[in-house]
């Protein structure tokens, strides 16, 4: 065989085996996030109800990138979030 044909055959066959780690990777990420998205929406809740700054930021992150996050939750966080903000705090 020639050198070609051996760097193609090769470049194939890495290929696939990047392909099928990145959608393996992908997949678990996705089935991860359903999962979680209603536990991190009630730690989210709660760490508002609460005034915890450092919660808040940490599960309102997570629930911005979960990808099975609807509309209406969104909603419902920005709500949240801007009532958090408008509550005077302690320090001030």
């Amino acid at each position: 065989m020639s050198n070609a044909i051996i760097i193609a055959i090769t470049m194939v066959v890495t290929l696939a085996i990047v392909s099928f780690f990145f959608y393996y990777f992908i997949n678990n990420e996705k089935k991860r996030d359903a999962k979680i998205i209603d536990a991190d929406w009630h730690h989210f809740q709660n760490a508002v109800k609460h005034h915890r700054i450092q919660a808040i930021e940490k599960y309102g992150t997570q629930l911005i990138w979960n990808e099975h996050i609807n509309g209406r939750t969104s909603k419902r966080n920005v709500y949240s979030d801007e009532k958090a903000r408008k509550k005077p705090s302690r320090i001030e």
